[in-house]
């Protein structure tokens, strides 16, 4: 009798372990496979030994196509949850208070709640369905990628440890970024934003906010360690970099910009500021300047003697009368382009003789010399009055009818070296000595100096 009973006992107490093991319902039969996979269950049954999970730190589900998450909440420990490229359209995190990575970019979220997640880091949550983003409580995030959404609102303001940000494609029509005090990047492109301040982000060194259509104001004026500035497709009529001393990059194209000082950046090394409405732009102290791009405005002057640092000019289709390049380094500028400048005649350069040769992006009545002979505007109506030159091409005489005292004349060759000088000259000059091409005739009288071209046959 004593053995009779003792077998039984034995048997009940071996299988006692399974019959009061804990266990997690998991209905979503791809959740499950992908834990079975893991290595986390054994039998696709609903069913997870809940001891197998809730200790897990680390979680990744990507592209296993679950769309129900159930049995997600005893994954208590959870520090990274990657669920990237799933069928997720909802999800309740409120367990996984030591969650510090989220990865669910590439779902069909469309409401998000991270109150509880106080020490969450990183939340990525790129291309999903959000109508709502929940992360006043998540006080500890550092990055938060929440682009492609469809998002009209979103509060930040409980958020001060915000490094890098990204809101774009979202239809929002407002941001406040005040409280982000250690904010480093900022992304916001394709919104419905019209006025963006970042005066008090101190901190910020990266902001990248192009095409948003009816963005017009932005406020970088505070951003003093601000090194990259992307503000390219917008409606910015105005921009001032005054304090933006750091700034190495700065893409500002296809705005309604109408003047820009670039002069107090010293290490501005980059400038793309074409497709604007620009009439002018200063640059004498940006002494780091490699290249630029300032074609498709109206600016009438140019002045680049003083960065000798450019190895890259674009000015083409603007309404440039004076182009100064003569800044020691020309042989180093790999690409230069003026056309379409119908007004510029001479191109101060270095060398004429190399520019003539190597930069042939130019117009057909534009050429280089060595010293510009502009003291007047060529194109001044009324410097034109009462002044008379004739034929143009010149086979040997030119003739010059003048109401007005010419005290003398002077003739140079295309790159602005003096040929001719003609003293107190009568109605012509006999110019049969020179050798056909294209001259610059330079007129002294007592209503200025003007400057005018001329071919020889």
């Amino acid at each position: 009798m004593k053995n009779f009973y003792k077998t039984p006992l034995i048997v009940f107490l071996s299988l006692a372990p399974n019959f009061f093991a804990q266990n997690t319902y998991v209905p979503d039969d791809n959740f499950e496979a992908a834990l079975i996979s893991l290595g986390y269950d054994d039998v696709l049954d609903d069913y997870v030994l809940t001891e197998n999970i809730s200790g897990l730190k680390v979680l990744y589900l990507e592209n296993q196509s679950i769309s129900d998450l159930t049995g997600i909440e005893d994954f208590s420990q959870l520090e990274l949850l990657n669920l990237q490229e799933n069928l997720l359209t909802s999800i309740d995190l409120s367990k996984q208070t030591q969650l510090k990575e989220l990865w669910l970019n590439f779902n069909k979220l469309e409401t998000l709640d991270l109150s509880s997640n106080t020490l969450l880091v990183t939340v990525m949550v790129h291309q999903n369905e959000l109508t709502e983003l929940i992360t006043d409580g998540a006080v500890a995030l550092e990055f938060l990628e929440c682009s492609a959404n469809n998002l009209h609102s979103i509060d930040v303001s409980k958020n001060i440890n915000l490094m890098a940000f990204d809101i774009s494609m979202n239809p929002l029509k407002e941001i406040d970024l005040e409280a982000l005090i250690k904010l480093d990047i900022f992304v916001m492109m394709d919104t419905e934003i019209a006025r963006l301040d970042l005066s008090k982000n101190q901190n910020l060194e990266g902001l990248y906010c192009y095409n948003n259509a009816v963005l017009n104001e932005l406020i970088v004026k505070g951003a003093q360690k601000l090194e990259h500035l992307d503000c390219s497709e917008n409606s910015i009529i105005e921009l001032d970099l005054s304090e933006n001393l750091l700034l190495k990059e700065l893409s500002c194209h296809s705005n309604q910009l109408a003047s820009l000082d670039l002069s107090g950046l010293s290490n501005l090394e980059y400038a793309w500021i074409d497709n604007n409405q620009l009439s002018s732009l200063k640059t004498e102290g940006a002494l780091a300047l490699k290249q630029i791009d300032c074609a498709n405005n109206k600016i009438v002057d140019l002045d680049f003697s003083t960065n000798a640092n450019l190895n890259f000019f674009n000015s083409r289709d603007n309404a440039l009368k004076s182009l100064n390049l003569r800044n020691g380094n020309n042989e180093n500028i790999f690409e230069m382009d003026a056309r379409n400048n119908p007004l510029l005649s001479c191109i101060q350069v270095d060398d004429a003789t190399y520019a003539t040769t190597n930069w042939t992006n130019i117009d057909d009545t534009s050429f280089f010399a060595e010293d510009c002979l502009y003291v007047l505007d060529v194109a001044d109506e009324k410097l034109d009055e009462g002044l008379l030159l004739y034929p143009n091409p010149v086979n040997s005489d030119i003739y010059f009818d003048a109401k007005f005292s010419i005290a003398s004349v002077e003739i140079y060759s295309s790159i602005g070296q003096q040929l001719i000088v003609f003293k107190k000259p009568q109605e012509s000059l006999d110019l049969s000595a020179l050798d056909q091409g294209l001259y610059l005739i330079r007129i002294i009288s007592e209503k200025g100096i003007f400057t005018r071209r001329f071919l020889k046959n």
